[in-house]
């Protein structure tokens, strides 16, 4: 890898995680205001709402994000045409999709505002999925920073709705009123951002669609089926359980969820990366990027993961009042789950970037069944506790499965030294945060924080030559 790849690489790294830490911060609060104004009742309808809408998003999608940066990132693409076909496919799935989540949802036996609820939603992530596509050009020309400003204009304009719906006492269809309205602006900030790069343009080339849809369909029917298990869970537990229950699993997973953009928003930098050194047969610099970004993830993922085990109720607690206590039980045990999804993101990607696909849509789809199965099966006789051991067991599966694929088709698998040092720096962690148990939450968090890093100095894991190493 030249050394001006390298740095621009670090560079997007560091603005991402500036800007992904801004937005994250900003989301935690505005999480905060959602269910401090909704209640565990509220928030289940927009919980059950938003889901529902999230599952025909994947639909729409079938892998397209991703294979617009496989794609575009090949040697001699031409990306303008790649672009505009991708495009015109998306409109033309999004449409179809989105309306069909609108009628299917007036037949499910939720509340009338859950139905008008689904309807804005889908108009929502009609203008998301655009979004996604084009973050493929600045992954290509590692100008993330642009997609960081369009995610943050998004942020800053959700808090500032959430906000105001608040002050107006508003209920569940004026909040899903400002998904769409953050939704929307970060769409046309974000086309007004690729005019320096490309021009996109209406094609319908039936060629590049069918060579479109040949790649992109075992990564959908991946996602598809990932989407099942991993969000199966609210739709099922809408349908078997109380509100109430959704609303504080619900809660429960969107600190899940916030932790499980990091790894995303990073492989997001390294797919390209992967797909071009395979692609050109430059193995060393595929196997060092995997091995770095396994190393980071084991850093950030162990303490994060521990962490939130430890203070599951507290944390709930803190964010949403005390009508989400029950939450901090169901965030304790989906804790590992944050973990897990961090490598299941760095196999995933590389199962692209090696164009293994296929070798995984059986796998999935057989995780996908198993978990309906167990659904139906634990959630009627254990309720939110039922859904997290189905989503546990389907995560770990998944991972290892890609693991495996991965493992088998680069002929190489990651040491885990870095690992090793992070697992006992945690535990040291957790065995000492009880002693901070009588301080405020942002300083025990702070606290076991600073024994972690110190630990893991300590123990070598972790000190300023590598930190470079491990960024790229």
């Amino acid at each position: 890898m030249s050394a001006e790849l390298t740095q621009r690489l670090a560079r997007n790294t560091i603005l991402q995680l500036i800007g992904k830490t801004a937005g994250t911060l900003l989301g935690v609060v505005t999480v905060a205001v959602l269910l401090r104004n909704l209640g565990t009742f509220g928030f289940g309808e927009f919980t059950t709402a938003i889901t529902f809408v999230t599952l025909f998003a994947t639909l729409v999608d079938f892998g397209l994000t991703l294979t617009t940066v496989q794609m575009i990132s090949e040697p001699d693409a031409d990306e303008h045409r790649v672009l505009s076909n991708m495009l015109s496919l998306r409109l033309i799935s999004g449409l179809f999709f989105f309306s069909a989540s609108v009628l299917i949802g007036l037949f499910f036996p939720y509340s009338n505002a859950v139905k008008l609820a689904i309807g804005i939603g889908a108009i929502a992530y009609f203008f998301a999925t655009f979004t996604q596509l084009l973050v493929g050009i600045f992954q290509k020309r590692l100008e993330m920073w642009r997609v960081v400003v369009a995610e943050l204009v998004n942020r800053v304009t959700f808090f500032g709705g959430v906000l105001l719906v608040a002050i107006l006492h508003g209920g569940v269809i004026a909040f899903v009123g400002t998904v769409m309205i953050a939704a929307v602006l970060q769409c046309l900030v974000l086309v007004a951002l690729t005019r320096p790069f490309v021009k996109l343009k209406w094609h319908l080339h039936t060629d590049m669609w069918g060579e479109i849809i040949k790649r992109s369909w075992p990564i959908g029917a991946t996602i598809f089926f990932n989407l099942i298990y991993l969000r199966g869970d609210i739709v099922f537990l809408s349908l078997m359980r109380t509100t109430e229950e959704v609303g504080a699993y619900g809660a429960a997973y969107k600190m899940v969820d916030v932790i499980t953009a990091i790894p995303a928003m990073f492989m997001g930098l390294v797919l390209p990366i992967l797909v071009r050194t395979w692609k050109n047969n430059d193995k060393e610099t595929f196997h060092k990027t995997m091995q770095n970004t396994f190393d980071v993830f084991a850093i950030v993922a162990v303490p994060i993961a521990v962490g939130a085990y430890a203070l599951a109720e507290p944390i709930m607690v803190f964010i949403g009042g005390a009508e989400f206590r029950a939450a901090g039980p169901i965030m304790k045990w989906l804790a590992p789950t944050s973990a897990i999804v961090f490598f299941g993101n760095l196999f995933a990607h590389a199962v692209i970037a090696l164009n293994a696909q296929r070798r995984v849509v059986l796998g999935f789809a057989t995780v996908a069944v198993v978990s309906i199965i167990g659904y139906l099966v634990f959630i009627p006789r254990f309720g939110v506790f039922g859904a997290v051991g189905v989503t546990l067991f389907s995560e770990l599966t998944i991972t290892i499965l890609v693991f495996v694929v991965t493992s088998a088709v680069s002929k190489r698998i990651p040491s885990l030294t870095v690992m090793a040092k992070a697992l006992l720096s945690a535990v040291i962690m957790f065995l000492l945060l009880p002693a901070f148990g009588s301080m405020n939450l942002l300083v025990q968090i702070f606290l076991g924080s600073l024994v972690y890093l110190v630990a893991l100095t300590a123990l070598g894991g972790l000190h300023p030559k590598q930190l470079k190493r491990l960024i790229i």
